[in-house]
């Protein structure tokens, strides 16, 4: 629906007011002392990049884990064709 009407999504606004309100304040367009609040911004910045850092781990360990689940199931079936093959040739070299 969004993306139909050609808004942006809530929070995507809501990281463009808080940059709106950090560049006026900053740039002391509002009256809020920089001192205090530049601690508040810090703090917020470094959680808010914890979380984007703790996902990104987290997605780059669903991605290894499902590429080594693939490997596993690659290495499974091509142990599958040698026990086959081997077989096959048994089979082949009783018969001579």
């Amino acid at each position: 629906m969004l993306h139909l009407l050609q808004w942006e999504s809530l929070a995507d606004r809501r990281t463009k007011l808080q940059l709106v309100i950090l560049y006026k304040i900053i740039h002391e367009l509002v009256d809020i002392p920089i001192v205090v609040t530049a601690a508040a911004a810090v703090a917020t910045i470094t959680a808010e990049a914890a979380v984007a850092a703790a996902a990104v781990v987290a997605a780059a360990v669903a991605a290894a884990v499902a590429a080594v689940a693939v490997k596993v199931e690659v290495i499974v079936a091509v142990a599958a064709a040698v026990a086959a093959a081997a077989a096959v040739l048994a089979v082949a070299a009783a018969a001579v």
